[in-house]
């Protein structure tokens, strides 16, 4: 039965306002101080850490079984285009249109990284109760949704797209390097005059402390110690230092962003926190320039730490190529191996191995497949544990839609020039309006010739995921490779652009794109 074309357009539309609805109490909390830097990075890591993986594993061993595999192929496919191609195509426009060097990683990144796990799986739930899609198709799109974010953040994380946004910051991070090394040598030349003075102290008699030389040694010493404080502010933003160099400065930082992040009246009457309070908590470049690989711990969809036990070994230049190849390759294999232990890597493969097995699968929900004896209750044994998972799974969306919101509100224009306008309006431009067509055309070829097993809600999902924004993370990311008292952000103004003006189009090109694929490819 056809549906009216009005019928379509609501469908498509009331999905979007509950997004802009969350997003906009999180915009309001935000400018309240209620949802703070520090309280934000705390809810980031509760749900990357617990509430996607609850979210991906109910929702993957409910709906998917061992006869989907072949949609999870399209899946895979249709991901590496959107992600490949997407970075293809920014990389070209930013050749073509002479991106500045100190973007041109964020500008590629754009291309790669699609907001696709809270956006597409929001607009999925909603249309579930449109009568257009059903609830079924609707909950069988949210695990498609899953794996598609599983993708992303293969690219992201396990294969180092990340270091993409590293690589504009490479001029910031070898000056705080530099700088590093001037505080060692101050360090050094402090410490001897300290223990010069001590030696001096234990020669003079008693009323030496009415010797001249004595008081200005002990000066000079204590300014050498001021200012390489000062001077360690600028390269040490890490919350936890290991330093006992910077151990005072790292205590004074830490008091710093408590009294920052308090969550009395007092500080929710101050001015809202800003970008520049997101640089101060989420930078590493202190851990960075001592040669450890940065923590990424804590960011918007991110939670993939990289391991701090290790210190990188400098490479000489009296080094074999085969050797430094070597050297990459390992520490890659290493990059790649410790991001598949994190909780969402794990809880991705366990899942989607559950799923595969029918009699593993019916411990925790019925299937035509195979069967156990079931508890007492009608259940299946383990069907507690899908209750857990769609508990706490649940508090996924709404909590990333609040923090989206939130990000959006700290978004500041400052130091970009009027002519790189350009730059990030051609990107969204790509990613919005190029985007979904492309993505119309390569799925029509898909269904074509068979790839989407007449399964509706399979080619939906493959077409919506089209034209979505940029992912958020991206923010984060940059924080974490520049340096806290950086005064030029340059990278975090033309990301704020980008969203700017991504949020302003999708309220119209994301309903649109829904209206076509539901009315036109899927036949509604």
């Amino acid at each position: 039965m056809s549906v009216p074309l009005g019928d379509i357009i609501y469908t498509a539309v009331k999905p979007i306002i509950k997004i802009y609805l969350i997003m906009g109490i999180g915009f309001y909390m935000t400018r309240k101080n209620v949802l703070s830097v520090e309280t934000t990075r705390n809810i980031s890591d509760l749900a990357i850490t617990i509430l996607l993986p609850c979210l991906m594993f109910n929702k993957i061993v409910t709906n998917i079984s061992n006869a989907e595999l072949k949609q999870i192929g399209t899946i895979l496919l249709d991901g590496a285009c959107l992600q490949l191609g997407g970075a293809s195509l920014a990389l070209g426009l930013a050749v073509l249109l002479k991106c500045p060097k100190y973007w041109i990683g964020g500008a590629i990144s754009v291309g790669l990284l699609p907001n696709i796990s809270d956006l597409p799986i929001a607009y999925l739930q909603t249309l579930g109760t449109g009568g257009v899609i059903t609830s079924a198709e609707s909950e069988k799109g949210v695990a498609y949704a899953c794996i598609f974010t599983c993708l992303q953040l293969l690219f992201q994380f396990n294969l180092g797209g990340f270091r993409l946004i590293g690589w504009d910051l490479r001029e910031e991070i070898r000056k705080a390097k530099e700088l590093a090394e001037n505080d060692e040598k101050i360090a050094f030349g402090a410490s001897s005059s300290s223990e010069e003075d001590e030696r001096n102290t234990v020669l003079q008699p008693e009323n030496s402390s009415d010797n001249p030389v004595s008081e200005v040694s002990s000066l000079s010493s204590v300014a050498s110690g001021q200012n390489q404080d000062q001077r360690r502010e600028f390269i040490d933003a890490r919350p936890y230092s290991e330093n006992p160099v910077s151990a005072t400065t790292t205590r004074r930082r830490r008091a710093s962003v408590a009294r920052s992040v308090a969550t009395n009246e007092e500080s929710r009457d101050e001015t809202a926190q800003t970008m520049e309070d997101v640089v101060r908590l989420y930078s590493r470049v202190g851990s960075i320039v001592e040669g450890q690989d940065p923590d990424t711990q804590g960011l918007t969809e991110l939670g993939l730490r990289q391991s701090q036990s290790h210190q990188k070994e400098p490479v000489k230049n009296n080094i074999p190529i085969s050797s430094r190849v070597w050297h990459v390759v390992k520490q890659t294999l290493k990059m790649i191996g410790l991001s598949c232990l994190k909780p969402i890597s794990i809880v991705m493969v366990v899942s989607v191995c559950f799923s595969m097995i029918p009699w593993v699968r019916a411990l925790f929900v019925h299937n035509t497949q195979a069967s156990v004896p079931d508890a007492p209750d009608s259940e299946p044994p383990l069907s507690f544990i899908m209750d857990f998972t769609s508990y706490v799974g649940a508090a996924q969306v709404p909590l990333g839609l609040l923090l989206l919101g939130g990000t959006i509100s700290r978004l500041q224009i400052k130091g970009i020039d009027k002519r790189a306008f350009r730059i990030p309006l051609a990107l969204v431009f790509m990613r919005l309006i190029l985007f979904p067509v492309i993505g119309s055309l390569l799925n029509h070829r898909f269904k074509k010739i068979g790839l989407f097993y007449d399964d509706k809600i399979l080619e939906f999902v493959c077409s919506i995921t089209w034209g979505l924004p940029p992912a958020t993370s991206m923010i984060y990311i940059t924080a974490l490779y520049m340096p806290a008292t950086s005064k030029e952000r340059i990278q975090i103004d033309s990301l704020a652009l980008t969203y700017i003006f991504s949020y302003t189009i999708l309220v119209v090109s994301l309903p649109f794109l829904t209206s076509y694929t539901l009315k036109v490819p899927l036949g509604y």
